[in-house]
């Protein structure tokens, strides 16, 4: 089973925007798969714009959570390629299609 671990490595901010400061444009998110001591990632940024329907969190009060689940909900279907991806190259990682053995004479 694949150990799925997110990371938010950057986030920038309008610094004021529709009347409040320091307002979430752009995220800078990692995601980690490991499965039997062997690991990879894939990293991408996501755009988010304003949600006048919600509730909103001002920046100093913003949890890691909160910002994965927003990049989640931004990456939608896209998700589950990445997920793909990462157990695809796990996979290959794990059983090398090809490989490089020592030559038979030099040993």
């Amino acid at each position: 089973m694949i150990d799925y671990t997110w990371t938010i490595s950057n986030i920038e901010v309008y610094p004021e925007k529709e009347g409040f400061n320091n307002v979430v444009s752009t995220v800078h998110w990692r995601l980690r798969g490991e499965e039997g001591g062997v690991s990879t990632e894939v990293y991408g940024a996501v755009s988010l714009s304003l949600d006048e329907t919600a509730h909103f969190i001002p920046f100093e009060e913003l949890t890691e959570e909160d910002v994965v689940a927003w990049v989640k909900a931004a990456l939608g279907d896209s998700l589950d390629r990445f997920e793909e991806s990462i157990a695809s190259t796990l996979e290959r990682l794990k059983n090398p299609p090809v490989i490089n053995p020592s030559l038979p004479w030099s040993n």
